[in-house]
């Protein structure tokens, strides 16, 4: 998943939970200060109290939009699709609210006021979709935000495609590598090709005939974290694992990616850096004994510090020395030792 699209749908979120915010206070003050829409009420909800109220509720209302989908960061959006969305998620929102006020009877919310904040909530979430949507068209427009495409085939369909592409570039691709010849194509090629040209999608306007290299590419997709789209053929598809877009004339079946992509990483670290504290907190006395024993058995440091490779990088690992200390230099000294060629 592109660091852009996660800082469009990051944005969307942060504007959302301000939106929120102003749109209650607002619903507030239309309820009981405004002179043209107060209407005479009996039991006023204190600021203080209603303050209180929002802290639970805005997150509840952020919760369903996630639920709704809202946020949602893969697949080619219309706008309408996002409106509908947001329609739903608030109206959805507001029945949830209205439960809420129902269990907590101590609290007097006035119900006209959740009018207000359905219609204020409809308004403005959908006037700055709307602004947000177009801003990222024109954006895409000089490359800001375009998602960098690979096509492999040479018949209409990819033709069209490739058309309908340079036609519209407010949709936010752009072609920067067509394979024609690509039956005596390698994948390793093709991995090659997804970093030289940082691909971020592969569209397989044709199929190969070994079935087998069908699979691998799409093995490489998810390994390589890219949008695998195939032009439909009679090619036979495990059932539910596409969804289907069209880009103009021409239908595309997406496979769907990892959970882990988009939010699901994002939570996935939230959950992983939470879970790891509450751990290390609790484990904390039994590794100062650990490293107590480490200290009195051999001299030397008690964590072992290595490199390690991840995709992007790198990253030093720390554990507890279980070994002497400058194990990896005095490995090099005895290799000449080593009884084994494969060197186990």
């Amino acid at each position: 998943m592109r660091r852009i699209e996660l800082l469009y749908s990051f944005i969307n979120l942060i504007v959302d939970i301000l939106i929120l915010l102003g749109i209650f206070l607002s619903a507030y003050y239309f309820r009981y200060s405004f002179s043209v829409t107060s209407i005479p009420y009996g039991a006023k909800i204190d600021l203080k109290d209603y303050f209180t109220l929002l802290s639970l509720l805005i997150p509840v209302w952020i919760a369903i939009f996630f639920f709704s989908r809202v946020y949602r960061i893969e697949g080619t959006r219309k706008i309408f699709s996002e409106l509908s969305s947001i329609f739903w998620a608030v109206s959805f929102s507001v029945v949830i609210t209205t439960t809420v006020m129902f269990i907590l009877r101590d609290v007097d919310f006035s119900r006209l006021m959740l009018i207000y904040i359905w219609v204020l909530a409809l308004v403005a979430l959908s006037l700055f979709r709307i602004f947000f949507f177009y801003l990222r068209r024109y954006l895409v427009k000089y490359g800001i935000g375009a998602k960098r495409v690979m096509v492999i085939g040479q018949n209409e369909a990819v033709f069209t495609l490739s058309q309908f592409y340079d036609d519209n570039p407010g949709y936010g691709y752009k072609i920067v590598r067509t394979i024609n010849n690509y039956e005596r194509l390698k994948i390793k090629r093709i991995d090659n090709l997804i970093k030289e040209y940082r691909i971020n999608q592969i569209i397989q306007g044709e199929i190969f005939k070994d079935q087998e290299k069908n699979l691998k590419l799409m093995s490489l997709a998810q390994e390589r974290q890219v949008v695998f789209s195939q032009i439909p053929t009679l090619y036979e598809l495990r059932k539910g694992a596409y969804q289907i877009e069209t880009m103009g004339d021409v239908p595309l079946l997406r496979f769907r990616q990892t959970p882990l992509d988009g939010w699901g990483r994002i939570m996935k670290r939230i959950i992983d850096f939470i879970i790891s504290s509450i751990v290390l907190i609790i484990l904390s006395p039994f590794f100062l004994i650990i490293a107590l024993i480490i200290k009195l058995d051999s001299s030397g440091p008690v964590f072992f510090k290595q490199k390690r490779v991840v995709k992007r990088g790198y990253f030093y690992l720390y554990k507890f020395r279980s070994m002497v200390d400058n194990a990896e230099e005095l490995k090099r000294k005895l290799w000449k030792r080593n009884e084994r060629k494969e060197g186990i």
